[in-house]
């Protein structure tokens, strides 16, 4: 059977704590292209940490830690060592495969310098030059492998954008790579730097290696992207859908999942019996056995960038179903102990006896496996009885049993956490999904059951979304009638449906549905309550133009399609109390633009303190701020908010707001 488990370490990220100065400092956004020739400033030796190379730190893994990098002196693609130098990347690979990700942003004032960004849709390409230290041993395939090349985005991730080979000729001089922009990217228009992956997975390099960067650059696009089109309609499932939802080879590894909110009473151990049990509702097909439905017991509680915690904590108990595409599905109990940042021991196939290969002594694994001819649909289940007797029972009642060694058995004692997921593991997983029907846990001091197929919301009293991208955790609840799939990047566009093709421009009813962003895709959940009356429905994409800033006081929401844009009335406050005052980017109807753009807010009281930039602005994320104000007088003021990236923008000027002891 070609079942396929995770092999491959998907990422840990860093914690995301600036690493320098975290004075304020307005956000701006990069609207020309970038490019970093790695100038030496005032050195006259290699340097790390400050100019050229400021923000630029080894993120995860090897070496990782957010260590500073180096420029070095005397180096450079352009051949002018006098001003210029280039960045080193030191992998110091072993024997053990793993990665080296590294990242600086476009500030660059230090590391984790998120205040500039950039909205690559204006962007056409990634270059840059490449070089290989001496004595680097080529491989098999006479090149030097291969380096992945994306972005660190505003959540704190990587997302690759390709990887290109590094030729033999990097070996003796300067070799300049494109990589052109992936416009179906997730979290594309926040883009606060440009991340790389140096890795080993595929067998090379397991020794340390060492090569240069020079004039890395981010080129601005000479054509405007094509707006978006509408692909088509599919019925949905309702319950919890896990959808690989990030394309290609480098998220074939990702997980998606939820985990549970606390990590107190959902332990088997020391309990006469515990049973864990979920429903498949529907599985992918034709992936060749790669798409997993997975469940983790973990020692501890997941954090925030643990969506890798199969990896990343010392304690695991990895669970999972696959389906062959004739139908045969394999239920397999697989177990880590005492290994943190590793998952050896999952796949562990030598012998214990042999001291030799097998210094941990690691069983063979999967320690279990459970066979059934009726495919993944139905209950699953395993159960603990007095700790370590483990009974694996698939839909059809097919069971099978072991004995978990009491040693291995008692790390999973409370403090104990549950993840319910899955995972691509190829690239012909892309977009599909598991549904879940039901989750329960029987048995143990925190029992609970949760039907998935008749919530209407996720419920956050037992779960949070610990997915590597948040899109492929969705909660489908009863009612819902239609996926809506359009192409990406769609920025600026609004979705509207109406009854008719003939009634004119007031037959268009704007829609807010619940949207995720799938293979690629733009998707939307439309619920039955969405949908025109009548047997038909038209969906049309309209891209609305920014004319005007808008700005709301405590006590006021934006209102489109109103005369005055808003609803509401303004709060009395108190001399030098804070309000937070909201600015928002509309179009003429007073419905939101995402942009990025900078703006000033002011205000008639001129003793007032505005919580701004140096420069007086602040940047707006996804079309809109909140601005900290401290009016310091009694008395009737408004605050207006003026435009400084476009000119054309109308100033917004706000209602009055009323500041009195």
């Amino acid at each position: 059977m070609n079942l396929i488990p995770l092999r491959k370490i998907s990422m840990a990220f860093a914690a995301a704590a600036a690493l320098g100065t975290t004075a304020l400092q307005a956000q701006t956004t990069l609207t020309t292209s970038y490019t970093n020739s790695f100038s030496l400033g005032d050195n006259t030796a290699s340097f790390s940490g400050s100019g050229s190379v400021a923000s630029w730190i080894y993120w995860y893994n090897t070496p990782g830690g957010n260590s500073a990098m180096t420029c070095v002196y005397g180096l450079s693609a352009d051949g002018d060592t006098a001003t210029s130098g280039c960045l080193e990347v030191d992998s110091p690979f072993t024997n053990t495969a793993t990665q080296n990700v590294f990242f600086g942003t476009f500030d660059n004032g230090w590391g984790y310098d998120f205040n500039e960004e950039a909205n690559l849709v204006n962007y056409s390409n990634i270059t840059f030059k490449i070089k290989v230290a001496p004595g680097i041993a080529l491989a098999s395939d006479g090149t030097f492998g291969t380096i992945g090349v994306g972005i660190v985005n505003s959540s704190y991730g990587y997302e690759e954008m390709g990887r290109p080979t590094i030729p033999a000729a990097a070996s003796n001089s300067w070799v300049t790579l494109t990589v052109p922009i992936v416009y179906t990217l997730a979290n594309l228009t926040t883009v606060p730097g440009l991340a790389f992956d140096i890795e080993s997975y595929g067998g090379y390099p397991l020794f340390p290696f060492t090569n240069y960067l020079d004039d890395i650059e981010l080129h601005l696009s000479p054509v405007k992207v094509a707006p978006p089109t509408i692909a088509g309609l599919q019925k949905p499932t309702d319950g919890l859908n896990i959808i690989a939802t990030a394309p290609g080879s480098s998220a074939a590894y990702d997980r998606y999942q939820l985990a549970t909110v606390n990590d107190t009473g959902y332990s088997f151990v020391d309990n006469s019996s515990v049973t864990y049990s979920w429903k498949i509702l529907s599985f992918p097909q034709n992936t060749e056995g790669n798409f997993q439905q997975h469940f983790f017991i973990v020692n501890g509680e997941p954090g925030q960038y643990d969506q890798a915690a199969d990896w990343n904590l010392t304690n695991c108990i990895f669970i999972t179903v696959q389906e062959q595409d004739d139908g045969v599905a394999t239920m397999s109990f697989r177990y880590k102990t005492n290994e943190p940042a590793g998952n050896g021991m999952f796949f562990n196939t030598t012998s214990p006896t042999n001291t030799t290969n097998n210094v941990h002594g690691w069983p063979i694994q999967p320690v279990c496996s459970l066979i059934t001819s009726n495919g993944a649909v139905g209950t699953w289940s395993v159960t603990f009885a007095a700790t370590t007797g483990v009974t694996l029972t698939a839909p059809d009642g097919t069971q099978t049993n072991f004995v978990l060694d009491a040693a291995s058995a008692a790390l999973f004692a409370d403090p104990a956490s549950l993840i319910l997921g899955g995972q691509p593991n190829n690239v012909n997983g892309d977009g599909l999904s598991v549904v879940y029907g039901s989750f329960s846990a029987t048995g143990c001091s925190s029992a609970f059951t949760d039907d998935f197929s008749t919530d209407t919301e996720l419920n956050t009293n037992y779960w949070k979304n610990l997915s590597s991208d948040t899109n492929g955790a969705v909660l489908v609840p009863p009612g819902s009638a239609y996926w809506l799939s359009w192409s990406i990047p769609d920025s600026g566009f609004s979705l509207q449906d109406a009854p008719s093709l003939t009634g004119g421009a007031t037959y268009w009813t704007d829609l807010v549905p619940l949207t995720i962003q799938d293979n690629g895709h733009r998707v939307a959940l439309l619920s039955k309550s969405l949908l025109p009356a009548g047997g038909d429905a038209f969906f049309r994409l309209i891209e609305r133009q920014a004319t005007q800033l808008q700005v709301l006081l405590p006590g006021e929401t934006n209102a489109p399609n109103t005369a005055s844009g808003k609803v509401g009335t303004p709060e009395t406050f108190a001399a030098n109390a804070e309000v937070d005052v909201t600015i928002n980017l509309v179009d003429s109807t007073f419905h939101l633009i995402s942009s990025t753009d900078s703006v000033q807010p002011t205000t008639t009281d001129t003793s007032a303190t505005l919580v701004v930039g140096n420069n007086g602005t602040v940047n707006l994320s996804g079309g809109s701020a909140v601005v900290p104000i401290y009016f310091g007088t009694d008395g009737s003021w408004t605050v207006s908010a003026s435009d400084v990236t476009e000119t054309n923008i109308v100033t917004g000027i706000s209602s009055t707001i009323t500041i009195q002891n």
